[in-house]
C-alpha cells in the first residue's frame, strides 16, 4: 500500500495555518532557484519574496525534496536553516503524518 497523507488532513493542516496566521498576504512569490532531477526524486531549492514593511525581498533559501513511487508524489521533505550549523527538516506525505528531522551541519 502506498504512503501517502490523506486530502483531508492535508486540507485540516491548510486551515488550521491560516487560523495561526500562516497565510497573511506577506509571502508575495517563490522563486525557483535550482532543481536536480533523478529516477524518483526531485529536489528543488527555493526563497520565498516576502513583503517586509514596505519592501520586497526575496527570502532565505530552502530546500524540498520530492519522491515518487507509482508516478505519484509519496514524501516530501522540507529542508530549512533554523540557526547557523543547524538544517531543520519536516517530512510529509508518510503513512503516519508529519515528522520533525533535524541535522547538524559542520
Amino acid at each position: 500500500m502506498a504512503e501517502y497523507t490523506p486530502r483531508e488532513d492535508l486540507y485540516n493542516g491548510y486551515v488550521r495555518n491560516q487560523k495561526n496566521g500562516g497565510y497573511d498576504g506577506k509571502v508575495t512569490d517563490i522563486i525557483l532557484l535550482h532543481k536536480i532531477i533523478g529516477l524518483n526524486a526531485v529536489v528543488i531549492q527555493k526563497s520565498f519574496v516576502e513583503k517586509k514593511e514596505v519592501k520586497i525581498k526575496d527570502g532565505e533559501p530552502e530546500m524540498t525534496l520530492f519522491e515518487f513511487r507509482d508516478r505519484k508524489i509519496s514524501r516530501i521533505f522540507e529542508y530549512f536553516m533554523a540557526k547557523k550549523g543547524i538544517l531543520f527538516g519536516v517530512v510529509f506525505c508518510t503513512k503516519t503524518g508529519i515528522h520533525p528531522l533535524t541535522i547538524f551541519v559542520t
